[in-house]
């Protein structure tokens, strides 16, 4: 009894760790069986994990070669430069890219290439135009801003704003335009910056960029068509406040 009790203490004492002063191979085998000490269900979900992975790493970076007598299969990087990442037809698509697998295939597939080359261009020149057009107009929209905001408040868990105009009957200066806002002239981002420029702006920036839009499209489409898009979703959602009931607390409005 009492050898039974010794060995039994002796085990329950002992911790289960590794040697102290082990060699450098034990270590790494040893250190080997520890990471894979689960078993079961769990090692063999692990085990398909990592099954599953490598395919799917391996096909996500190949590609072929667009020229039809070659269809090489490999992650290329001779690419056409001329209608290099053009933007794709619908706004969930990705650039283009017209992949070869060598110089001499990109030159030996033009003749195939060129009409389409040609259309993918054009996209191209239409948005340098309508980025030019924009950064233009919102500059001349902030010099000449024609609204007068007495209170801006936003709320941006929901990215909405409730703006308060001034009496424009009782304004005795006479003035055209109006100061642009001050917290997003200066720390505001961008894309705020652009939401408050773009208040009922939309009829006025077509009026204005007509022209300019005519001559920057002259020689590359000839039967384009002016049509009223409303994007979706908005990023921010505006919300005009009257005078008396400006001082209520935004969010008991309906936004």
């Amino acid at each position: 009894m009492k050898s039974r009790k010794s060995r039994k203490s002796k085990k329950s004492n002992k911790p289960e760790t590794l040697d102290d002063t082990p060699d450098a191979s034990n270590t790494e085998l040893h250190r080997e069986e520890i990471s894979f000490r689960p078993k079961g269900v769990w090692r063999e979900l692990a085990e398909s994990i990592k099954r599953a992975g490598r395919p799917l790493l391996l096909t996500s970076i190949i590609t072929t070669c667009a020229n039809r007598k070659c269809r090489k299969r490999g992650a290329w990087h001779n690419y056409c430069p001329a209608c290099y990442c053009a933007p794709p037809l619908s706004v969930s698509g990705r650039p283009c890219k017209i992949r070869y697998c060598s110089p001499e295939c990109r030159r030996d597939h033009w003749p195939q290439h060129e009409p389409r080359c040609v259309r993918l261009r054009q996209r191209i020149y239409v948005r340098r135009v309508g980025i030019l057009l924009k950064e233009l107009w919102l500059a001349t929209r902030k010099v000449a801003f024609d609204i007068d905001i007495k209170k801006l408040v936003e709320l941006e868990m929901f990215k909405d704003l409730f703006l308060r105009e001034g009496d424009y009957a009782c304004n005795a200066s006479g003035r055209a335009f109006h100061p642009f806002p001050a917290k997003y002239a200066t720390a505001g981002t961008e894309e705020e910056q652009g939401a408050v420029l773009n208040l009922r702006s939309c009829d006025r920036a077509l009026a204005h960029c007509h022209w300019l839009a005519k001559e920057l499209l002259n020689d590359i489409s000839d039967n384009m068509e002016e049509i009223v898009y409303d994007s979706r979703p908005h990023n921010f959602g505006f919300h005009f406040v009257k005078d008396d009931v400006s001082e209520r607390d935004p969010n008991s409005f309906r936004h």
